[in-house]
């Protein structure tokens, strides 16, 4: 039988979970290839994207996740409205290291 749509959709969700930066955190980074489903062109994009995302270094791998669907364009300051001061250095930190990484490997 075929995968539908709808099934595609799933596997994205359990490659790269969007609902909150928890959920992206906790994803599937291990899943590299879901065998053989015919060409990848058949693929949908986001699902090709996650799985080629997979096969590079672990940290990587989360931090590129998390910068594309939490911190990409216009993004909401609202889940760090309430977290003390002392944890917002750290995740403000995290950011700048995992942008800068991000910018490396792009331009490498």
């Amino acid at each position: 039988g075929r995968i539908t749509a709808v099934g595609w959709t799933a596997f994205s969700g359990l490659l790269c979970n969007t609902s909150s930066l928890n959920c992206t955190y906790n994803s599937n980074h291990t899943l590299k290839n879901l065998g053989d489903f015919g060409p990848e062109s058949q693929l949908p994009h986001d699902l090709v994207h996650y799985l080629l995302l997979n096969e590079i270094d672990n940290q990587r791998k989360v931090h590129e996740k998390i910068l594309m669907h939490h911190f990409a364009g216009d993004f909401s300051m609202e889940p760090f409205s309430e977290m003390k001061a002392e944890l917002l250095v750290h995740v403000l930190a995290w950011i700048s290291h995992a942008s800068a990484m991000n910018n490396c490997a792009s331009h490498s």
